[in-house]
C-alpha cells in the first residue's frame, strides 16, 4: 500500500514538472506581430496645395443715377446682358430745362455786355467831339479877346467906349448900344470913334464872342448830360458773362454726365436691381449691377507655409458642384493681409493668423455661380515614373529622417531613406528603396527591426 502510493505521487511530479517545462519553453517563444504591407513601385506623384474659395467675377461694376427720376428700368436679376445693352432711362426733363435756362442766361448777360460797351464807345465818342468843340470855341473866345485888346490899343479909352462894350457884353443889342453918329449929343472925339475901323473891329469881336459864350455854355450843359459808363462796370458785366458761361458749362456737364441710359460696358449678369420706377435714383444706392461670369476667378486666402509654396502661374483643379474645372494661380496679393483683435483693435500680422490673398483663375467657367464656393487644388510641383512609398508607410523622425518597415521572410527590417516630393497619399523615395520592396503600412507602436510579423 505504501509502495503504491509513492508511485502515485511520483508520476504527478512528473506531470508537473512536464506542465512547468513547458510553460517556460511557451513563455520565450516569440509571437509575430500582424501586419499590413504593400509593395513599392514606380509611378507618377503630384504635390498639391488644398484650399476654397469664393466665386468671384474679375469684372464687376455698380451703375448709379444722379438723382434723377427713374423712367424705365429694362433689366431684371438673373438677366444676361451684352456690352452696350441699355440698363436704365432717366427723365432728364429738368437737366434739359437747366441748360435751356443757362443759354438764355448766358445770352442776356453777352446783351447787356455788349449794350455797356456800345455805350460806353458812344459816350466816350460823343464826349470827345464835345471836348474837342468846347476846346475851339474856348480858344476862339480867347483869340477874339485878344484881338478887342489890340484894337482897343488904337483907341483912346473914352466913356462912351467903356459903356457900348459893357452893354453888348451883357448881351445888349449892338445896333441898340451903338448910337448913330449922327446924334448932336456926341463929341467930336465920340464920332472919329464910331466911325474908326479899331472901333469896327471891336464890336465885330464883342458879337463873336457873345455867340461863343452860348455856344460854351450850351456844349458844358450837354457834355454833363453825357452818361459815364467806366471801364470798371463793363469788366463787372464781363464778369457776368463768365459766370453765366460757367453755369451753362456745368448744366451741360450734368446732362451728359447724368446719362439718360446707362448701358452695360461688358457681357455679363444682372445681379441687382435698385432702380424703381417712377422714383429717384440716387449716388448713394445702386441702380444696377453687373457681374462678367465669363472670366471668373476663385479667390482663395493663404496662411504663410502655404504662401511661401506657391507663385503665378501654378495649375489647379477646382471643384464646383460635383464638376472639375481647369484653371492655374493668376495673382497673389503684394502683403498679408492682419487679423485686427476685436479687444484692442491693433492690427495682428503673426504668421499663424495674417493670410495672403490670391486669385485661381478658372479657364471655362461655364455653370458656376458667382459668389458660391469653389474647392481648389493647386498643384505645387510633379514627378513622373519615380518610386514612391505610401505615406502611411513613412515614419517621420527628428532632423528631417524618413524610414520605414520592410518586409522579407517574415522579419521586418527599419530603412532609412531620401524622401523627394510628397503629395497627400505618397512620398517620393530619391535613394535608399528600391521599386519591389514590400513595406509595412501603418507600422504597430513599439515594432523594432529584427522582429517576425504576420503579414494579413
Amino acid at each position: 500500500m505504501r509502495k503504491r502510493s509513492i508511485a502515485v505521487l511520483s508520476i504527478i511530479a512528473l506531470a508537473v514538472t512536464g506542465i512547468t517545462g513547458y510553460a517556460v519553453y511557451n513563455s520565450n517563444r516569440v509571437v509575430p506581430v500582424d501586419v499590413r504591407t504593400r509593395e513599392i513601385g514606380k509611378g507618377d506623384i503630384t504635390s498639391t496645395l488644398l484650399s476654397s474659395g469664393r466665386i468671384t467675377s474679375e469684372n464687376s461694376k455698380s451703375y448709379f443715377g444722379s438723382n434723377l427720376l427713374v423712367k424705365e428700368v429694362y433689366v431684371k436679376v438673373g438677366d444676361r446682358v451684352e456690352a452696350g445693352t441699355p440698363l436704365v432711362e432717366f427723365d432728364t426733363t429738368d437737366l434739359e430745362t437747366a441748360v435751356k435756362q443757362a443759354e438764355i442766361q448766358k445770352s442776356s448777360a453777352a446783351l447787356q455786355r455788349a449794350s455797356a460797351a456800345d455805350a460806353t464807345a458812344s459816350a466816350k465818342k460823343t464826349k470827345s467831339a464835345m471836348e474837342s468843340q468846347l476846346s475851339a470855341a474856348r480858344a476862339a473866345l480867347a483869340a477874339s479877346e485878344k484881338a478887342v485888346e489890340e484894337a482897343r490899343k488904337n483907341l483912346v479909352n473914352t466913356e462912351l467906349l467903356e459903356t457900348i462894350i459893357a452893354g453888348i457884353r451883357n448881351g445888349a443889342d449892338p445896333s441898340a448900344a451903338v448910337p448913330e453918329v449922327t446924334d448932336p449929343k456926341l463929341s467930336e472925339e465920340d464920332v472919329k470913334l464910331l466911325n474908326s475901323e479899331s472901333f469896327r473891329i471891336i464890336i465885330q469881336e464883342l458879337i463873336k464872342q457873345n455867340e461863343l459864350n452860348t455856344v460854351i455854355t450850351s456844349l458844358s450843359q450837354a457834355l454833363a448830360q453825357v452818361p459815364a459808363v467806366s471801364d470798371s462796370q463793363v469788366k463787372l458785366l464781363d464778369n457776368s458773362v463768365k459766370a453765366a458761361d460757367l453755369a451753362l458749362t456745368t448744366a451741360r456737364n450734368r446732362l451728359v454726365s447724368a446719362k439718360g441710359v446707362l448701358t452695360a460696358e461688358f457681357p455679363g449678369i444682372v445681379t441687382y436691381i435698385g432702380a424703381v420706377e417712377g422714383s429717384y435714383a440716387t449716388v448713394q444706392t445702386a441702380a444696377v449691377t453687373i457681374k462678367d461670369d465669363r472670366t471668373v476667378y476663385v479667390a482663395v486666402e493663404l496662411v504663410q507655409n502655404d504662401a511661401l509654396k506657391v507663385s503665378p502661374g501654378m495649375p489647379a483643379k477646382i471643384t464646383y458642384g460635383g464638376k472639375e474645372y481647369r484653371g492655374s494661380l493668376s495673382y497673389l496679393n503684394p502683403a498679408a493681409t492682419s487679423v485686427q483683435s476685436p479687444l484692442t483693435g491693433v492690427s495682428v500680422t503673426s504668421a499663424s493668423e495674417a493670410t495672403l490673398g490670391a486669385k485661381v483663375k478658372v479657364d471655362s467657367p461655364q455653370g458656376m455661380i458667382i459668389d458660391f464656393t469653389a474647392d481648389v487644388e493647386i498643384t505645387l510641383d510633379e514627378r513622373n515614373d519615380v518610386v514612391s512609398v505610401p505615406v502611411e508607410a513613412v515614419i517621420f523622425k527628428k532632423g528631417g529622417i524618413t524610414t520605414v518597415f520592410t518586409v522579407e521572410n517574415g522579419i521586418a527590417t527599419e530603412r532609412e531613406f531620401e524622401a523627394g516630393l510628397s503629395s497627400v497619399s505618397s512620398v517620393e523615395v530619391v535613394s535608399g528603396l528600391e521599386a519591389g520592396a514590400v513595406v509595412v503600412l501603418n507600422p504597430p507602436e513599439g515594432l523594432e527591426s529584427g522582429e517576425a510579423v504576420n503579414v494579413k
